[in-house]
């Protein structure tokens, strides 16, 4: 109990490694690559987005604008993976992958919208 994020994150990308490797992909951790919008990138250049979970997924998840924008722009290329039960005791371990997550959930849009340039504004 008491792994913090980035040590969920390191768990799941190690065994998202340990899969894709089975296979002859390889996975370049970006989570230090400031608005790249995935936290890893494989050899094949498929985009993954992890949300770690020390016990049971969420009802729902959030998404970064880098995040949502990425998304958005590889549909089934960018994956988002859903880690959950991570810490002993809360449950099996699991992974879950899933392709293009903007078009599979619905999508719930902030409550507001920001109007930037107010001051450059001329009178009208």
């Amino acid at each position: 109990m008491g792994y913090r994020d980035p040590d969920k994150e390191r768990l799941v990308l190690r065994a998202l490694r340990r899969i894709l490797r089975m296979q002859g992909i390889d996975l370049e951790d970006q989570r230090g690559v400031s608005g790249f919008g995935a936290d890893a990138l494989d050899s094949t250049g498929r985009f993954f987005e992890i949300k770690a979970h020390g016990g049971a997924v969420p009802f729902e998840l959030s998404l970064t604008r880098a995040e949502f924008r990425r998304a958005m722009s590889e549909g089934d290329n960018y994956v988002l993976v859903i880690a959950s039960h991570l810490e002993r005791g809360t449950g099996t371990p699991t992974l879950r992958l899933v392709p293009d997550p903007v078009n599979r959930f619905e999508i719930e849009l902030p409550t507001e919208v920001r109007l930037k340039g107010v001051r450059r504004l001329h009178g009208v």
